[in-house]
């Protein structure tokens, strides 16, 4: 992945302080969702929230849909 045409946008996170952020990441295919986790809870301290962000580990694909719901 070469990041072209990915937008040039810089959001405004000053609001976002008292927001609570939950992550559901899958084990499977790990190389890839470890970066993505990992890049969410970099824009999770950039956005400087009061509590950090509750993370969960599913098996896959299937279940990202029902614990993010829960």
């Amino acid at each position: 992945m070469s990041g072209e045409g990915r937008p040039d946008v810089k959001l405004d996170l000053s609001d976002c302080k008292s927001l609570k952020l939950g992550i559901v990441a899958t084990r499977w295919n790990a190389d890839i969702t470890d970066v993505l986790l990992e890049r969410a809870l970099v824009a999770a301290r950039e956005a400087e929230l009061e509590e950090d962000p509750t993370v969960v580990h599913v098996a896959g694909a299937v279940e990202l849909p029902v614990v993010a719901q829960a």
